[in-house]
């Protein structure tokens, strides 16, 4: 196991535009503007490190400091890299071998990442996954980050696979949300950007800006059977039979508490400063 500590970003001045708010640079580059940053709990670029920027857009709300580790099974990587990226010309990789592979950071705040009856809320992030094997769980909250990673004890952003899901590869799944699958296959091998947002008691999910599906969810999020996460989690493709050689790339990881982001089609943002 490997520590990844977080590291500050240099002050390189405020950007912003198209109506955005005023920014500080990570690592050299513009972070991408966020008219809705006074609502996020959590910012991650993912280009080189695993700095979290909400601090800078809510006013502080949000703890910023974090120690990620690495952990990886049988030919597991984590690292970050430059030859497949969306934004910043560095991304966040993991690739799951024959054993799995994950980051995690017991650095949180329960309350950010729990959701109360009906309270509005967004997940979103860029990922690129390689193929349609299995289930790729890209973004969540757990209780144990330990393999093999069970079911329950998180929430998050999962996009199925043939190899465990069967017949619904492609399809998006907010986890421990007991809404099922939602929205249709769709082409590996590329970047995609993937939301899912409650407005009231309304779920939504997004593809590229683009409905995948919607369903009731009326109570707390995640399910009270998947409370008590305290570990966050990127990447963690897990080996489940079939799941192996398997890349998940990741870019601009943000969620947001109090606001529901994205109720009708939208265009993803496509270049750091818009």
């Amino acid at each position: 196991m490997f520590n990844f500590h977080k590291k500050e970003a240099p002050l390189l001045g405020l950007q912003g535009s198209g109506g955005g708010l005023g920014y500080l640079a990570p690592s050299g580059s513009s972070l991408r503007p966020d008219d809705n940053g006074s609502y996020l709990v959590l910012a991650m670029p993912l280009n080189g490190d695993y700095t979290d920027y909400a601090h800078l857009l809510n006013g502080g709300a949000t703890e910023t400091s974090r120690t990620w580790s690495s952990s990886t099974g049988t030919g597991g990587i984590v690292e970050f890299q430059t030859s497949q990226y969306k934004f910043y010309n560095n991304a966040f990789r993991t690739y799951n071998g024959s054993g799995g592979a994950c980051a995690s950071t017991g650095d949180m705040t329960n309350s950010d990442f729990l959701f109360t009856t009906s309270e509005d809320f967004c997940v979103e992030l860029w990922a690129y996954i390689d193929s349609g094997s299995s289930d790729c769980s890209i973004f969540g909250t757990s209780k144990n980050p330990s393999f093999p990673i069970t079911s329950g004890g998180k929430m998050g952003l999962n996009v199925r696979g043939v190899g465990s899901g069967g017949t619904n590869p492609g399809k998006m799944h907010a986890m421990c949300l007991g809404a099922g699958d939602q929205g249709n296959a769709w082409t590996y091998d590329s970047w995609h950007h993937y939301a899912f947002t409650r407005s009231g008691t309304t779920m939504y999910y997004w593809k590229d800006g683009v409905g995948a599906g919607t369903t009731t969810s009326s109570g707390a999020y995640p399910a009270s059977h998947c409370n008590d996460a305290n570990i966050l989690l990127l990447g963690f493709n897990n080996y489940y039979g079939t799941a192996v050689d398997k890349n998940c790339y990741i870019n601009d990881v943000r969620v947001y508490k109090g606001v529901a982001k994205y109720t009708s089609t939208f265009t993803p943002p496509d270049s750091i400063l818009t």
